[in-house]
């Protein structure tokens, strides 16, 4: 279940860049480079999970896409359920 979870948020947040700067999931996801805190990649295992707040303080998740970190980005981490997350990359 942690596996999957750190899977649907890594997959969130480049999807969200990739369709950010408009080239949606033709953007080579293996180059696009992301740096977060671990506990952004565990289940949250509050009693209310539901419409949280964004998971995330302005600098904790950074993108390098091709060796170079995209600095003007920043990114909203939200989760949905327990199994799902939604990204945006504004």
């Amino acid at each position: 279940e942690e596996r999957y979870f750190a899977f649907s948020v890594v997959w969130a947040l480049k999807e969200a860049y990739s369709k950010a700067v408009g080239v949606g999931v033709c953007l080579p996801f293996s180059r696009l480079e992301l740096s977060l805190p671990d506990t952004m990649l565990r289940p949250h295992t509050s009693p209310s999970k539901h419409h949280q707040p964004p998971r995330r303080a302005p600098g904790t998740i950074t993108a390098t896409l091709g060796g170079l970190e995209q600095r003007e980005w920043e990114f909203e981490l939200y989760r949905l359920d327990d199994t799902h997350v939604m990204a945006v990359a504004v």
